[in-house]
């Protein structure tokens, strides 16, 4: 039988909020890669001679390579060009996921996850990245989660909500009863269309969007959870 997490604040007389499953983002919630990802998107930008924003590299975070490069060039790309316009993001960023230590892992992840499996619950991470796996492996954090969703899991990318309903899907949850943890604004969306309450993570721009927005997971616990979402 599943656990269920109930509010600390709730009684016989209301409905108890239950938490059956935590889901995550990878690129700046658990891992420290953004900043490397945002390097990779300016190389590609100089390869293809064009110029990115600070906006613009913000706008790309949680969204699919395919769906960035046609935000970069205003059309859509066959796979073939996809494919030879990310030599140059992959090669950089494959050099940083092999150089990764522990120290890649962002502040309370490791504390969250182990109170959340002491608790019995589902825990899932569901990244538009193709490179999760690469870097969860790294870090050695696979084994931590029960299920890993990355950029080709499903067709349609955030901000639709089909990853986190996948992933809720196969952690056996209802999206009702999940929680995720996002920093991107494509993120956040995706997870309130599916029907689950979102926590931002570093990005104050996510407040008033995220149900509650913190500076990382060292500043949450699961009971703080509860009383936030």
């Amino acid at each position: 039988m599943k656990s269920v997490l109930r509010s600390p604040n709730s009684t016989g007389s209301s409905p108890a909020r239950t938490v059956h499953a935590l889901i995550f983002d990878l690129d700046g919630v658990i891992a420290d890669t953004v900043r490397a990802h945002d390097v990779g998107w300016l190389l590609v930008a100089e390869h293809l001679g064009v110029e990115l924003s600070p906006d613009m590299l913000e706008s790309f975070r949680g969204k699919r390579r395919g769906d960035i490069l046609r935000a970069m060039l205003g059309r859509v790309l066959t796979d073939s060009e996809i494919e030879s316009a990310m030599v140059v993001k992959e090669a950089h960023y494959d050099a940083f996921v092999a150089a990764m230590t522990d120290d890649h892992i962002l502040p309370g992840v490791l504390p969250l996850l182990d109170e959340a499996r002491a608790r019995g619950l589902g825990l899932g991470v569901a990244s538009s990245s193709m490179s999760a796996r690469p870097v969860l492996d790294k870090l050695g954090l696979s084994e931590r989660f029960d299920v890993i969703a990355d950029g080709a899991t499903v067709t349609r990318a955030k901000p639709y909500p089909d990853v986190f309903l996948w992933t809720a899907g196969a952690l056996r949850a209802k999206p009702m009863h999940c929680v995720v943890f996002e920093d991107a604004e494509a993120g956040v969306r995706a997870a309130h269309d599916a029907g689950m309450r979102v926590v931002g993570v570093g990005n104050p721009a996510l407040a008033g969007q995220a149900d509650t927005v913190v500076p990382d997971l060292a500043h949450i616990t699961l009971d703080d959870l509860l009383r936030a979402v």
